[in-house]
């Protein structure tokens, strides 16, 4: 996946444009619609958010992949906050994929 702010249209709860997004994609050409971290909404101090993120267990073999996103998010100014979300892959999803009955 890939985080950023596509630029997107204000459509119903979504909250517009300049958020902290996370996109996926499964060939790394072709995305989805995202879904929203940290809203600009949240994020009185502008919505800037920087971030990192890592893939935790990719060097042990005995340790499930996870993706570890941490940001800073500013809440007032320069005054930021930290944040960190885990992106994990559920067993019964790859099930669902594997077999076709996934929906794309």
């Amino acid at each position: 996946g890939r985080s950023g702010s596509n630029p997107r249209k204000l459509v119903g709860d979504d909250p517009g444009p300049h958020n902290f997004v996370l996109y996926s994609s499964r060939d790394g050409i072709h995305w989805d619609e995202g879904i929203v971290l940290m809203s600009r909404l949240q994020t009185p101090g502008g919505g800037d958010c920087y971030s990192a993120n890592e893939v935790i267990g990719k060097y042990d073999p005995a340790t499930p992949k996870r993706l570890l996103i941490h940001s800073d998010v500013s809440y007032a100014g320069a005054k930021t906050n930290m944040h960190q979300w885990w992106v994990t892959t559920t067993p019964w999803a790859s099930q669902a994929q594997a077999s076709g009955t996934a929906q794309d």
